[in-house]
């Protein structure tokens, strides 16, 4: 049997990493955690392995030392699954890294290291500047009982708070007679008090439990909404995970416009782009899409069977 080894794997308690290992069973493969170190992996048959990175490039900066030293022990653990595996399947999910303000030129030497050692780079959707094969980015568990219950949350956004999603931006326009409630924690200590500030300056029907979230309270909260808001910024992520979650409990969608917010909403009943400034005129012509019909089509988009057929052709 072909071993598919993962990183990370399930001890970062990720939804999107265990669904994916789940359809990964599902094709027959088994699914073992990457090694930390990759020199301890166990010795058998390289063609009988495959190594899949996530967020690979963003985790190997996450720490305090020099970028260049973490530059070097990349490359080396790179080498390593190419040497121990006969495929290195690398899955891009940002443009911009995720635990630095901005781009580096460390990032940047990641990326170029990955494309080039990667068999595959794979993105969740289409993006021109990339060279990837595209596999659906999977939903969460979709509960049959999504639909049934009251939907007495009008608008929600929710996640870990990060400049790039532009809550901040978000809350300047957003209207003072529409109530929002926000589920996620900031560690900024700036952004936390433009968010405070702006919230109380504006007196705006806004409550914030800023805090991190668990997972049930999130899906139930999720279960009760009829309209999720995202705000990201453009060309800083491929897809965002926050509408997968959405669309898989039933809640509509306003994104705003961006090359990701396009893709998706383009034909998908419940799922709106807003153009910049245009919030307050997206909000006053929406009009809610029942759960049940949003499930419908988000099934037959990202659902277990669209994304274990793209993930076949990758491994093929």
């Amino acid at each position: 049997m072909k071993t598919i080894y993962c990183y990370p794997f399930t001890e970062i308690n990720n939804q999107y990493v265990n669904k994916n290992i789940e359809i990964w069973r599902r094709l027959g493969y088994a699914v073992e955690a990457c090694p930390k170190w990759p020199w301890n992996a166990r010795f058998g048959r390289r063609s009988q392995k495959i190594v899949i990175l996530n967020w690979f490039e963003d985790w190997m900066l996450n720490n305090p030392r020099p970028q260049w030293v973490s530059v070097v022990r990349a490359l080396l653990s790179v080498l390593t699954y190419r040497v121990m595996a006969g495929r290195l399947i690398w899955v891009r999910h940002n443009f911009k890294p995720h635990f630095l303000p901005q781009s580096t030129p460390a990032h940047a030497a990641m990326l170029k290291m990955l494309a080039f050692f990667s068999d595959v780079t794979v993105t969740h959707r289409e993006v021109s500047s990339i060279r990837s094969q595209v596999v659906p980015h999977p939903l969460m568990s979709m509960p049959e009982n999504a639909t049934n219950g009251s939907r007495d949350i009008p608008f929600l956004w929710f996640g870990a708070i990060h400049k790039y999603k532009q809550l901040d931006q978000l809350l300047l326009e957003w209207p003072r007679e529409k109530p929002l409630l926000i589920l996620g924690r900031a560690r900024d200590a700036e952004l936390i008090e433009t968010i405070e500030r702006t919230i109380r300056d504006r007196n705006l029907d806004v409550v914030w439990k800023n805090a991190y979230v668990p997972d049930e309270e999130l899906d139930e909260s999720l279960s009760r909404t009829q309209c999720v808001i995202l705000a990201h910024a453009d060309n800083t992520m491929i897809v965002s995970g926050a509408y997968f979650h959405a669309v898989s409990r039933g809640a509509n969608v306003l994104l705003a416009e961006s090359g990701f917010s396009r893709a998706v909403a383009s034909g998908h009943p419940g799922v709106t782009a807003y153009a910049a400034g245009q919030l307050a005129q997206a909000l006053a012509q929406w009009t809610v899409v029942p759960a049940a019909q949003v499930m419908q089509e988000a099934e037959r988009r990202y659902g277990d069977a669209a994304c274990a057929a793209a993930w076949q052709q990758v491994f093929d």
